[in-house]
């Protein structure tokens, strides 16, 4: 029998290469197995459903902190059988409410400004965030690498929570970003270095740039896939985020000076069908686009992937979140590589 240092340095390499499986399985080969796995066994976590999410939540917070270290963590709403995906069944759904409601605590977690107990307690997509903030919470001293696939609508940016040591955060889904309110209650996270949002909507009055600005002070890298990228006024909030006030200080309203990266997807391409003049609009929109992003080199356009037309609860889509994240944890690029950046203009 190997010694017990040994089988720790063996349990700490597979622990790192999958989605929290090997993790989980080592605890039944043996008692020695069990305890060289220990501290290892929830560093690379992915966690799916909304019962998985209630469930992995209450687990954490019933267990000592020391043994709470997840270092690369997946979330997402979505599982087979689930409400969000095809293969849709009552029951399981109705299991997961009842396991986020029995989770649900006021006072834990809160938003500032935020919803009434009893408003949350009557909607399932504030139950669900309630639930992800607090295993978010739990892990926020260790955890480094962070994605968060959700396909609830959020009426927030982030989560209420501050972390220690959180370099890299991933965060898909929907959500409302015109709440000027909720800026001084966000709390400041100097690890942080890269972030990616998706559904993002530049516009006049966003409060995401501001919001950006007091979450993560110090960010290197960010990732926007655009959901209006030839509207007007695009091109001036990208302005604002790469050409911001230089003054000594660092607070909402200005963006970020440490920002290296920007990374911007325009989302698929248009539909058929389109009108000659919307088309003639877009095509514009496009150029002028273009024109800006390549006079910056720090802007890095993506290709368009072609139309397809899917469901957002879709498994290949699933896929794809998930098979970004572990390129992360095993040290790829991810997101993060430009190798597919435009590099010659729009064609319409």
């Amino acid at each position: 029998m190997l010694p017990l240092e040994l089988w720790v340095h063996i349990c700490f390499f597979a622990c790192n290469g999958d989605d929290g499986t090997t993790g989980r399985s080592l605890s039944f080969v043996s008692h020695t197995i069990r305890t060289a796995s220990e501290d290892f066994r929830l560093r690379t976590i992915a966690v799916r459903g909304e019962l998985q999410i209630a469930r992995f939540a209450q687990y954490l917070e019933s267990v000592d902190v020391k043994r709470r270290k997840v270092e690369n963590l997946y979330i997402t709403t979505w599982a087979p059988g689930s409400r969000r995906s095809s293969d849709y069944g009552g029951y399981a759904s109705a299991q997961s409410e009842q396991a986020l409601i029995d989770l649900y605590r006021p006072g834990i977690c809160d938003r500032t400004p935020g919803p009434e107990p009893e408003d949350i307690l009557e909607d399932r997509e504030e139950l669900l965030c309630h639930a992800i903030s607090r295993i978010l919470r739990a892990v926020a001293e260790t955890v480094l690498i962070a994605h968060i696939k959700l396909d609830a609508y959020r009426d927030f940016i982030f989560f209420p929570v501050k972390f220690e040591r959180l370099e890299e955060l991933t965060i898909l889904g929907p959500f409302e970003c015109s709440y000027m309110a909720y800026i001084p209650h966000l709390p400041a996270n100097p690890t942080l270095r890269r972030l990616k949002l998706n559904y993002v909507a530049l516009y006049h009055d966003t409060t995401l740039l501001d919001s950006i600005a007091a979450c993560a002070p110090n960010l290197t890298h960010l990732y926007f896939q655009l959901s209006n990228p030839y509207q007007r006024g695009v091109i001036e909030q990208l302005q604002k985020i790469l050409c911001p006030q230089k003054t000594t200080d660092q607070r909402p309203g200005q963006f970020l000076m440490s920002l290296k990266m920007l990374q911007l997807h325009p989302g698929q391409k248009s539909p058929p069908g389109m009108c000659g003049t919307g088309y003639a609009t877009i095509a514009l929109a496009k150029r002028d686009l273009y024109n800006y992003c390549i006079s910056e080199p720090r802007i890095v356009l993506r290709n368009h992937p072609p139309f397809l037309y899917r469901s957002t609860h879709s498994a290949a889509e699933e896929r794809e979140a998930m098979d970004e994240w572990m390129d992360r944890v095993e040290g790829g690029l991810g997101c993060w590589d430009d190798s597919d950046r435009m590099k010659s203009p729009f064609t319409p």
